[in-house]
């Protein structure tokens, strides 16, 4: 089979396509690309690129702080010319608002993977040895089907001796446990370290960095901090604002708070979750290769005209880049004019 025929399946394509066609569509066939930069996806790279160099510069063998200084220098270097375009377009085109959110990216990167670094990075020196980082897998899972990705990050831990496949992400808001439960593709990954690396994985780790950092207490009028229940932030946070305003938060007043925001910078803002691998791979890699069956019986039907992309409307709809497009089509606009206007990329 030539490799002009050959459908590549990466992990975030086989997930587009099972959450919606039409997104699949737009994102792997014609690759469109929003041409408004977003804040959200550039700190969600840096910090990815951050971790990438930690645990790659652990593996080398650099102590853990010169890891870390190491990463967020390279990190930064490799985006400050990207920022930089950014927010100069966005001044001449009058959003300064997003200019601003952009400018300040490296400065909040920077404190992100500050405290990612102390809460978890340099721990992680010391119990876990780096096997591989950012490892490219590509299978061929059927005769014309090959199925690519990127592996974050495995590990064996140094007292157990398991194996765990990472997954870095950065988010504002941590999903609930049901998402992680139910994203049985990421275990896909497991599946080709053992065919492909003979690596044998016992568990995935979800490693969150949450993008929200903790919030500043306020102080009342009466001269104390608040006590708030729904107080979004850490002891650490909350300290460091009695400080500045010198109040002792260590009095009796203030232990239910310490109680109940002790550890939070672990369980809220640098969560992890460990899962056992336990599905079957064979039948997971089963429904993995008749569903990329279908994705290429797809492309070949609306590349001839038979049919179009199923468009997957829910709720979600209102966070999809592509949503306007969608809209249009719903509405009786202008698709191409929406396309034209909003995004790059081939068409």
């Amino acid at each position: 089979m030539s490799e002009a025929n050959t459908l590549q399946v990466s992990l975030s394509a086989f997930q587009t396509w099972q959450r919606c066609e039409q997104k699949y569509y737009f994102s792997y066939v014609r690759r469109l690309r929003t041409k408004e930069p977003y804040a959200a996806p550039t700190l969600g790279r840096i910090l990815h690129t951050y971790l990438e160099f930690y645990y790659t510069g652990l593996k080398d063998g650099l102590t853990p702080t010169n890891a870390h200084l190491s990463a967020q220098l390279q990190a930064s270097v490799k985006y400050q010319p990207e920022i930089n375009s950014y927010v100069n377009t966005l001044h001449l085109t009058g959003n300064d608002e997003l200019a601003k959110q952009m400018q300040d990216l490296p400065a909040l990167a920077g404190r992100l993977t500050n405290r990612y670094f102390e809460v978890r990075g340099r721990t992680d020196a010391e119990r876990y040895e780096v096997l591989l980082v950012e490892e490219w897998l590509k299978l061929q899972v059927y005769r014309d089907i090959l199925s690519t990705g990127v592996a974050d990050l495995l590990t064996r831990d140094r007292e157990t001796g398991r194996l765990s496949l990472w997954e870095h992400k950065s988010t504002q808001n941590v999903p609930e446990n049901a998402v992680r439960l139910r994203d049985f593709q990421t275990m896909l990954y497991a599946t080709k370290l053992k065919w492909l690396k003979d690596y044998q994985v016992d568990s995935i780790t979800w490693n969150y960095i949450r993008t929200k950092e903790p919030s500043i207490p306020d102080v009342l009028k009466s001269g104390e901090l608040t006590k708030r229940k729904d107080l979004d932030t850490t002891w650490e946070q909350y300290v460091a604002t009695a400080r500045v305003n010198n109040i002792d938060p260590f009095v009796a007043i203030y232990y239910e708070v310490k109680e109940r925001l002790e550890g939070r910078e672990e369980t809220v803002f640098f969560p992890r979750y460990e899962v056992e691998i336990v599905v079957s791979e064979a039948a997971l890699m089963n429904d993995y290769i008749e569903e990329a069956k279908r994705i290429k019986q797809a492309r070949a039907d609306w590349q001839k005209g038979v049919s179009k992309p199923i468009k997957t409307i829910m709720r979600d709809c209102d966070y999809c880049e592509y949503f306007k497009i969608c809209q249009a089509a719903l509405t009786g606009g202008d698709e191409e004019d929406v396309i034209r206007m909003k995004f790059g990329g081939s068409t």
